[in-house]
């Protein structure tokens, strides 16, 4: 449920996967998952409407890939807007590359004296 009166329904499937979403505009859509064979979680995201104007569904399949040790990496690869990359290191930076070749920075430039205390090491 999201604020100012939106409903949105989901129904999961055996697995307790959502497998089914309803919008507050009465719009459906359907959600398929599965693991590929290098362990990446690919999702299939569709309506109604596309199915019956589109026949390649190929520019709607998400594939996600979580990797990583000492950094995680995760890696978004879909159809419509090719492949993007997060990059979480151990020290709290983040790196986000986008497929356009763009990417964010985002790392603590100096810190607070009380909330150091708090934060874990």
């Amino acid at each position: 449920m999201a604020g100012g009166g939106s409903t949105f329904l989901y129904q999961y499937d055996g697995l307790g996967r959502v497998s089914h979403v309803v919008l507050p505009t009465g719009e459906s859509i359907h959600l398929a998952s599965r693991l590929t064979g290098d362990d990446e979680l690919e999702v299939q995201v569709s309506s109604p409407v596309q199915a019956s104007v589109n026949m390649d569904s190929s520019v709607h399949v998400t594939t996600i890939k979580m990797e990583g040790h000492s950094h995680k990496r995760m890696t978004i690869r879909d159809g419509l807007s090719g492949l993007s990359e997060a990059v979480s290191f151990r020290n709290g930076t983040f790196l986000l590359r986008q497929h356009s070749g763009s990417w964010t920075l985002v790392s603590a430039e100096a810190t607070h004296p009380l909330l150091e205390l708090s934060l874990p090491v």
